[in-house]
């Protein structure tokens, strides 16, 4: 029997994560996120005494790791509007001082997103099949190369209007915020520099992380895995963690900017981003306090819908332009 991770999981690696009542999907982070499991063979056989001890270990072990995750996910709350970010963090003023508070946002389909019918995530999640039988072919290199060009070269748009004025608010009380986002760090081609890329699209809409830490505009993550000849970095306010685990490049930006706050507030659309943050702040410093938010207005959005020819046509086409042009990743 084989398992797909829901493409809600994997598509741009910034798509909504299902819950539990989605029961046909498996839900793993930090792994390749278009990976098909194939489930253990289930013997018609009668179970030895053997195997049934085994059996009874194994339920022990998922009822411990789901009573675990549980706990994780008491920190996480659902949000609809960006504006609902505000009397969070206001309440958390009562007790820290500004500086000492961390907001986090996604960036894709959590700040902006990509305004084309192809690339609204409930139009992909309709066209599943269409889209596994064109990229599985490719390499987790490639498919990470077509998405993030994909993203780059076209259209964005603000997920909510308010966002701007939202974050310039949280900004003019000295409250620290920072764009924390797992697409590709190094350069695209020849015209698109991803951190720079990043940092003018936002500007574009008056959305700028810069004067968190003013005295630190760029830092690689050396220590941390290479991946698409590229390593983790942080460029004005901006952190991409290149497909590597957002919390181990969080908590090497808090050790090479000497900084450690005493709140981390988290944006994301996946939750299993947030619960992953979560957990490395608990092993970093158990006495700093995690307030999660699973934000899914932009995973949710698609005004206009595209019929399935004309979906297999336009990504055919970036797949093609890809496998001509070889690797469009330069190192950094």
């Amino acid at each position: 029997m084989l398992y797909l991770n829901n493409l809600k999981n994997w598509i741009f690696g910034f798509v909504k994560a299902s819950g539990f009542n989605d029961r046909k999907w498996v839900h793993i982070s930090n792994i390749d996120p278009l990976t098909i499991f194939e489930s253990q063979d289930l013997s018609l056989k009668p179970k030895t005494n053997f195997s049934s001890c085994l059996g009874i270990k194994h339920l022990i072990f998922c009822l411990f790791g789901f009573f675990y995750f549980c706990s994780l996910r008491a920190d996480i709350t659902a949000i609809d509007s960006f504006e609902n970010l505000t009397p969070q963090v206001e309440n958390l003023l009562t007790q820290n001082k500004p500086t000492e508070i961390l907001v986090l946002f996604d960036i894709n389909y959590t700040l902006i997103q990509v305004d084309l019918p192809p690339l609204y995530v409930p139009n992909i999640r309709k066209h599943t099949k269409i889209m596994h039988n064109l990229i599985d072919p490719l390499s987790k290199e490639k498919k990470d190369i077509l998405f993030s060009l994909a993203t780059k070269e076209n259209p964005q748009m603000l997920v909510e209007p308010s966002i701007p004025t939202v974050l310039s608010n949280l900004q003019k009380q000295n409250i620290k915020l920072l764009a924390l986002s797992s697409t590709l760090s190094g350069e695209l081609g020849e015209n698109i520099k991803s951190d720079e890329w990043y940092y003018q699209n936002l500007k574009n809409f008056n959305v700028s992380f810069e004067n968190s830490f003013p005295n630190i505009e760029h830092l690689v993550f050396k220590d941390l895995p290479f991946y698409c000849n590229s390593y983790p970095l942080f460029y004005k306010g901006i952190i991409l963690t290149n497909k590597c685990s957002k919390g181990k490049v969080l908590i090497a930006f808090f050790k090479l900017a000497n900084y450690t706050p005493r709140v981390v507030v988290m944006l994301d659309n996946k939750p299993e981003n947030l619960s992953e943050v979560q957990q490395e702040l608990k092993l970093f410093d158990p006495s700093i306090k995690f307030i999660g938010l699973q934000y899914e207005k932009g995973s949710n959005y698609a005004p206009q819908d595209i019929d399935e020819t004309s979906f297999k046509n336009w990504w055919q086409s970036r797949i093609e332009k890809l496998i001509q042009n070889g690797n469009n990743l330069k190192a950094k």
